[in-house]
């Protein structure tokens, strides 16, 4: 009897409550070319948890151009379906 691959993937993220990770990490990785986007540097989004983004960035005037240029940053995000609260740098 054949089934589906879709229908087995499907079925092993239910049961160990996958879905979460699967989210956070498709959101890490269309949050990184928004945000390096804007502010013209290269940032990488380390964790999605709880609608708060944790960024790596390269020094403090870029974690500081991310700070005000956040609400442009959320409506871009919006615009591809990725809700935030807060943006969190790391240096």
């Amino acid at each position: 009897m054949f089934v589906p691959l879709k229908n087995i993937l499907n079925k092993s993220i239910q049961k160990y409550h996958l879905k979460d990770k699967i989210d956070a990490i498709n959101i890490r990785e269309s949050s990184d070319d928004v945000i390096s986007k804007i502010v013209k540097s290269k940032v990488t989004v380390l964790q999605y948890k709880n609608k708060i983004i944790l960024l790596k960035v390269k020094n403090s005037a870029v974690a500081s151009e991310i700070k005000l240029k956040e609400r442009i940053i959320k409506q871009e995000l919006k615009k591809n379906n990725i809700e935030i609260d807060s943006i969190k740098c790391l240096i």
